[in-house]
């Protein structure tokens, strides 16, 4: 029964449940905006989702009894079916090796998270003997000005990135300073060595291994990266305690030997590019990654138009979705025996079209069209054909 259960929801679209956790920078958008939540912790600072080892998979029968299992143990069966090509299925077949995360960064009235990299993929091979490193992106989903109308005009509700290091830093007098924080409990000028860029809704900066980065506080950052679980090496924290009311832990020797001092923060700004367009319908953009990014994103800019269809092809490799602006988006596919299904997700939900589903159709819902969207917005993630090479 369940495996019959499992076999049949591989050919259809998929979401896990996700991980919430609260944290010392977290903030209140997460709370605000998903109701279902709990409202007892005093933050929530991440939403983890499609990493195996933390998130399930909940099937109902016909009288809606409940089955939660691992999405690892899902995965690991049907990890072909998910993967579609060969190439993909050789480098991330096993059940713990799913390569693509989506996870939110709640920072609104929180704070910044720590000055962190991450290795780079030989160190990360070497020390710790994982496959992939950890290469990011920040897509801005959310910031507090845009959020609250009443802070728009307020300089302090202002969002800003971490990115990328000012010019002609001296590497080692940059050590010396995280070594001297850290011992002396006094706070590092990060200004006076790293990049602060202001950020807006919509905005997609790219953060492969070696990168100094942080989100700073006043926005919602969906993180899209790559999967190898948690390795950040944090650099300096603000001199603030965590929820245990220690001093967390720092990872300042290991951060050094992994940073490219030449990364400027505009430079790992992407520059969208227009690939397709239909008129009065929607545009699909290409999010360029960088070179070092096994993975790629496209955008969909849809117009409030519950009448507009769009297929797409999958061709033979997952499609990891998530609208990130409007109400919800159904999904039209083939399931078994050629009949035809339907899904809808809301806002903010991702969700993973197999490659076991070679074509499906969009459409964009209004839920209230007295509060209508002024538009969709739907992001989808994929493996580059040639990730194997970026991985030897």
């Amino acid at each position: 029964m369940v495996k019959d259960q499992i076999v049949q929801h591989v050919n259809k679209p998929i979401r896990v449940r996700p991980w919430v956790e609260p944290g010392p920078w977290g903030g209140q958008w997460l709370k605000s905006v998903c109701t279902n939540l709990s409202q007892s912790p005093k933050n929530y600072a991440w939403s983890f989702e499609m990493i195996t080892p933390e998130n399930g998979i909940i099937l109902s029968d016909v009288n809606h009894h409940l089955l939660e299992f691992s999405w690892d143990i899902f995965y690991g069966s049907q990890a072909r079916k998910i993967l579609g090509n060969d190439e993909h299925y050789k480098l991330f077949g096993d059940s713990n090796d799913f390569p693509i995360r989506f996870d939110f960064l709640d920072t609104i009235d929180g704070g910044n998270l720590s000055i962190q990299c991450h290795p780079n993929l030989q160190y990360m091979r070497t020390n710790f003997g994982e496959k992939i490193t950890q290469d990011e992106t920040y897509y801005i989903l959310e910031t507090k000005q845009h959020w609250n109308k009443e802070c728009i005009d307020d300089k302090n509700s202002s969002s800003h990135v971490y990115l990328g290091f000012q010019d002609n830093i001296d590497l080692e007098e940059f050590h010396q300073a995280l070594l001297l924080s850290r011992k002396e409990k006094q706070e590092l000028n990060v200004s006076k060595y790293i990049q602060c860029i202001p950020s807006n809704i919509h905005d997609f900066f790219l953060i492969p291994n070696e990168t100094i980065h942080a989100s700073g506080h006043n926005q919602v950052v969906l993180e899209i990266s790559a999967t190898p679980y948690i390795y950040t090496f944090k650099l300096y924290d603000w001199l603030r305690l965590g929820l245990d009311n220690r001093l967390r832990p720092l990872n300042i020797e290991h951060g050094m030997k992994n940073l490219k001092f030449d990364r400027r923060g505009e430079q790992l700004r992407c520059q969208p590019r227009v690939i397709h367009s239909e008129s009065n319908q929607y545009e699909e953009q290409h999010l360029p990654t960088h070179d070092l990014h096994f993975y790629d994103v496209h955008r969909l800019i849809i117009q409030s138009n519950e009448s507009i269809e769009i297929i797409r092809s999958t061709d033979n490799r997952f499609h990891l979705c998530m609208l990130v602006e409007g109400d919800a988006i159904e999904i039209e596919y083939e399931f078994i025996d050629n009949n035809q299904e339907k899904q809808r997700y809301n806002y903010i939900e991702t969700f993973l079209i197999p490659a076991s589903i070679s074509q499906y159709r969009l459409r964009p819902i209004i839920k209230d069209n007295n509060k209508k969207p002024q538009q969709f917005v739907l992001l989808i993630a994929f493996l580059k054909t040639n990730c194997e090479k970026l991985l030897e």
